[in-house]
């Protein structure tokens, strides 16, 4: 079978092209001004870059046809990827005893035009497009806002995995020495064992390789840093990972759901007023809730479950029958 070479490959130009027919034109993608097609919003002490309707098209283009088949670290990073998602960021610690989770400060805000400019001249070598590295400073110029990746892009997340090759690789590379799992999602990272002191001496790590490999700007956020250990409850990104090495929904999230289809069987009235109850603890607004608001909360959850908990949506299967839980799988209660 033939194998593709650069040679055989389409040019940049041929697939914005077949991408766009002439509803944008090459032309308008060369010379596009970022500045005038942004807005910009404070949403808590972040500053989000809304892309215009043309810009948004140009980097979900980029994004599926460039970003998509850029160099990361498959092995340790779960974030931004198709087929996989927090769950299996989670499982490579099941079996330890000893944790440390930390995040990344002003995470994007972190990511600087210079690292990004390096990490999409070597990430792109896999990219199936010929005269990919011809469009690089074009391609940055897009991608980039006021020096750095711009939280509100849909580029932002792909890229980010990317800039951190680097330091993923070698956090491997040392956790791997030292018997220790390391796995990240976005700006997340996990570290376990079952040496804790072995584990905090890789933990004290990471501070230094972040800025050794990715710039002095960059840090760990050290209120969202913390160290557990079996005997505690053990949440990592959302999840909770059981004595037993099972990985889980939060009990409160379960008993959520529970009281959901309980009502939902038995009683019209609590079913929407449990619903309006979750509705405020999340975030109080105006809006009426109606029953289908709260069928397709519950169908979301459920969802939600079953991609991150299988085994509890199991012992759902059997508590409440195979036939109700399939309904809001389908999104088809009614």
């Amino acid at each position: 079978m033939k194998t593709n070479t650069n040679e055989s490959y389409r040019t940049f130009q041929e697939v914005f092209v077949s991408n766009f027919h002439n509803s944008l034109l090459f032309d308008d993608f060369l010379n596009l001004s970022v500045d005038n097609n942004i807005a910009v919003t404070q949403v808590k002490e972040r500053e989000i870059v809304q892309p215009s309707k043309r810009l948004k098209r140009i980097l979900h283009f980029l994004a599926k046809n460039v970003f998509d088949y850029g160099n990361i670290a498959n092995e340790v990073v779960f974030s931004y990827r198709k087929g996989v998602n927090v769950r299996d960021a989670v499982l490579p610690h099941s079996k330890n005893r000893f944790f440390f989770q930390t995040d990344i400060a002003n995470f994007f805000g972190s990511i600087t035009k210079p690292l990004v400019s390096k990490s999409i001249r070597n990430g792109l070598g896999s990219v199936p497009i010929a005269d990919i590295h011809e469009y690089a400073d074009v391609i940055l110029n897009i991608v980039s806002y006021k020096n750095c990746l711009p939280l509100g892009f849909p580029t932002s997340p792909a890229i980010s995995n990317m800039c951190l090759l680097n330091f993923d690789k070698e956090l491997l590379i040392q956790a791997n020495e030292l018997d220790v799992s390391y796995t990240r999602y976005a700006d997340d990272i996990i570290l376990s064992a079952n040496n804790d002191e072995v584990l905090r001496m890789l933990a004290a790590r990471v501070g230094g390789l972040l800025q050794e490999f990715l710039g002095a700007e960059i840090k760990i956020n050290e209120a969202k840093t913390r160290y557990l250990q079996q005997g505690q409850k053990i949440k990592l990104l959302g999840l909770v990972v059981l004595p037993n090495g099972q990985v889980s929904i939060d009990r409160a999230d379960k008993i959520e759901i529970e009281t959901l289809l309980h009502h939902y069987l038995t009683n019209d009235d609590k079913f929407l007023g449990y619903g309006v109850v979750l509705k405020n603890k999340k975030a109080k607004n105006d809006k009426v809730l109606t029953r289908e608001n709260v069928i397709s909360m519950l169908s979301g959850r459920l969802i939600g479950a079953n991609a991150m908990a299988p085994e509890y949506l199991l012992k759902l299967r059997q508590k409440y029958g195979n036939t109700i839980i399939e309904m809001f799988l389908h999104k088809s209660a009614k």
